[in-house]
């Protein structure tokens, strides 16, 4: 090359060099002020999600720490971070009705217990004895001036609730007891099931006797058969009279299969706390027994020998 030819070609470079130091210095100014409007944008997203950080670099990035009602981060902001701190914002902000259910039972509503088809409430004496948790003898067999209780209704813990007493036929000891919720088998033949609300008990044939239903919190339901010498009273047959059998009719009395629909599987040590599903149909009751009997003192049966 001879030397017109190369100051020729260095001139063209000089010219290329200052075109592209001059394009370069405009992408530069334009990636400076990009920058400057991103950290503008970032800056007023920060304010109104009430992000109180600045972003760093990640090489000097701590951990992120969540404090408050989780919309106050510290630390490096990645993107994730933010979609959860806006989704925290947001979950934060809505109504919430909380853990208490929309209905609730009053507690203090007037107890009540039903028999078969009939409806009680008590009231003065009894209702007394029963808010104080005094079990009080609403069924009871007298004997020689002697009572025996089979059912006393009482509130427990803010619950109605009754203590009962079963006997088997030719035997004056307890088969069956139930006291302040706890129950006591006997009888070696029969059994006994029960979930949180209802319990039954079954005869040796496997025929249920008794029964009791907490449906409310004021409110029992009490079916069965109770008995003593020469006296049974028949309860849960849906009717709206105590029915009862005396003398040697009493003694020799055995309960129909259908007595009652049987809640349970059995046997119970196999099936603790199983009911039947679907539940049996029960004898329905007439028309006429939505009323409810005020009731002031219990009912005592006397029986002769």
């Amino acid at each position: 090359m001879d030397a017109k030819t190369a100051k020729r070609w260095l001139v063209r470079q000089r010219k290329w060099f200052a075109s592209t130091l001059g394009i370069l210095v405009v992408v530069v100014a334009a990636f400076a002020t990009f920058m400057g409007n991103l950290s503008a944008i970032v800056e007023k997203g920060r304010t109104l999600l009430g992000l109180q950080s600045a972003i760093v670099a990640p090489s000097s990035a701590p951990s992120m720490t969540v404090s408050g009602n989780n919309n106050v981060v510290t630390g490096a902001v990645s993107g994730g971070q933010v979609a959860g701190t806006i989704n925290n914002f947001y979950s934060a902000s809505a109504p919430s009705h909380g853990s208490s259910p929309i209905f609730s039972e009053n507690t203090d509503a007037h107890p009540i217990f039903s028999i078969g088809c009939m409806n009680f409430a008590p009231i003065t004496g009894l209702l007394d004895h029963i808010n104080k948790g005094e079990p009080y003898p609403f069924l009871s067999f007298s004997r020689g001036g002697i009572q025996t209780p089979v059912i006393s209704p009482y509130i427990k813990d803010g619950l109605l609730t009754a203590d009962v007493s079963l006997f088997a036929p030719g035997q004056v000891y307890e088969a069956f007891s139930l006291r302040a919720g706890r129950f006591n088998l006997l009888a070696p033949n029969w059994d006994v099931n029960a979930s949180e609300r209802a319990i039954e008990v079954v005869n040796e044939s496997g025929i249920p006797i008794f029964q009791l239903i907490r449906s409310s919190a004021k409110h029992l339901h009490i079916d069965g058969l109770f008995r003593t010498k020469n006296a049974v009273l028949l309860l849960g047959r849906g009717g709206l009279i105590i029915q009862p059998i005396l003398g040697e009719a009493a003694d020799r009395y055995v309960p129909p299969a259908d007595f009652l629909p049987r809640m349970f599987r059995y046997p119970s040590w196999q099936h603790p706390g199983e009911m039947i599903e679907p539940l049996p149909s029960r004898p329905a009751c007439p028309p006429n027994s939505q009323g409810i009997a005020a009731i002031s003192d219990g009912v005592s049966f006397p029986i002769r020998d």
